[in-house]
């Protein structure tokens, strides 16, 4: 598996209430900055700290929070989403290797490059360590309801938080994970 893409981990799946009901997708700018905020808070609970919350600090967090937020797209672009619908519908590794292969054969029977390394080998489209993550987040997934990017990454970005005790900061560092994430999938 690709290392600089992080597999999710769906341990706090908690998600706030927005006017008596569970806020399920942030449909808009309110929904977007009550989630956030209430977000800032629930990653940061019983973790106050005394450390330097110095703009070098912020920036850093604010830039792990970006680079955070793109990986996490990719992870779900390349890792997750090509084998979801072989595991809605109970499809095997072997199954799905052979049709992986077929496609894999099919896209690139034309191709002639001057550099090899522009032609993705099979094993970076599937292997057994990619299927294997890619159905275990499934399973983790597939009961959940709402639709949050930060859905198993809030242990690396509760780390981002640790120490931040302004509302504010934190507030900003979950919007670069937020906004680097949705530039991504807007390309």
């Amino acid at each position: 598996m690709s290392t600089f893409l992080h597999p999710g981990h769906f341990v706090d799946i908690e998600i706030p209430v927005f006017r008596g009901q569970p806020l399920l997708v942030a449909r808009n700018d309110v929904e977007y900055e009550f989630y956030l905020n209430w977000l800032a808070d629930h990653l940061y609970q019983d973790k106050p700290t005394e450390q330097d919350e110095t703009p070098a600090t912020l920036k850093n967090r604010e830039f792990q929070a970006r680079c955070l937020g793109d990986s996490v797209f990719y992870h779900l672009l390349y890792c997750i989403e090509p084998y979801e619908w072989y595991m809605s519908n109970g499809t095997d590794y072997n199954t799905a290797f052979k049709d992986m292969e077929s496609q894999h054969a099919e896209l690139y029977k034309n191709e002639i490059s001057k550099y090899p390394d522009d032609i993705d080998s099979l094993d970076t489209w599937i292997n057994p360590e990619i299927w294997e993550n890619a159905l275990r987040e499934y399973q983790e997934q597939k009961d959940i309801k709402a639709i949050h990017a930060d859905l198993g990454y809030r242990g690396e970005l509760s780390q981002m938080l640790d120490g931040i005790n302004k509302h504010e900061a934190r507030y900003s560092i979950l919007n670069n994970f937020y906004r680097s994430f949705n530039e991504e999938a807007s390309k």
